[in-house]
């Protein structure tokens, strides 16, 4: 009931028009009676997963798995092992996880689905709280943080290079095509072979109109040329 009464106050205090804070989701855990540094609630992440150096430094032990991890646009690499039945505590809350004991780097501890589905927790960004409704449910704050962006540095060697050719390394590139000397470079095609055509691709209107304004661009400097496909 008390979970019902939260939630029927939540509905009552949110405007319509609300707009919900960006950024990745945190909540303060306590793992093997050890405050962690962070713990991330991430529900694109199929297990729970901590880094091997913070469950080395809250004295987790690690059994050794063969099992690979994969991230987003990165090839599967072998994890460090697994931690079973780890104590946690969170907010009011108390449980053992299972942690994919992995080398990640940004963040210390990540919950993911498997702790989402296992206590049926539902992530509240609005109301920046977990919600979790097996056993003894309860409530518990959570705080919403922006990811700092670190803008990429040019080593001092590299600016001295580029430095030095300073004259023949423009800022932007030239918007026209270069004069016409004694040998014109082209793609020699195999006579007698059609250029390849097809329909074009269903797009969203917004990417519909960059690609024309791009055609555009480079059909004014003279980069491509309209042309009839058969």
């Amino acid at each position: 009931m008390g979970v019902l009464k939260f939630l029927s106050a939540l509905q009552r205090k949110v405007e319509p028009k609300e707009i919900v804070e960006k950024g990745l989701m945190f909540v303060d855990a306590t793992i093997n009676s050890r405050p962690s540094r962070s713990t991330l609630i991430d529900s694109g992440a199929t297990h729970n997963f901590i880094a091997n150096q913070e469950a080395r430094r809250l004295g987790l032990t690690i059994g050794k798995d063969l099992r690979k991890m994969k991230d987003v646009n990165s090839e599967a690499l072998p994890i460090v092992g697994v931690s079973k039945r780890v104590p946690f505590k969170i907010g009011d809350w108390t449980g053992e996880l299972d942690l994919v004991v992995a080398r990640m780097d940004g963040f210390d501890v990540v919950l993911g689905m498997e702790f989402l589905l296992e206590h049926k927790v539902i992530p509240m960004q609005l109301a920046k709280c977990l919600m979790i409704t097996d056993r003894n449910p309860t409530v518990i704050p959570a705080s919403i943080k922006q990811l700092a962006t670190t803008e990429e540095t040019v080593s001092i060697e590299i600016k001295e290079v580029l430095n030095s050719y300073v004259d023949i390394m423009p800022e932007s590139l030239p918007q026209t095509l270069p004069p016409h000397r004694g040998i014109d470079h082209e793609i020699e095609l195999i006579p007698g072979v059609k250029p390849p055509a097809k329909n074009a691709y269903r797009m969203a209107p917004p990417k519909l109109a960059e690609l024309w304004k791009q055609l555009d661009e480079l059909l004014k400097t003279g980069f491509i040329r309209p042309t009839n496909a058969p």
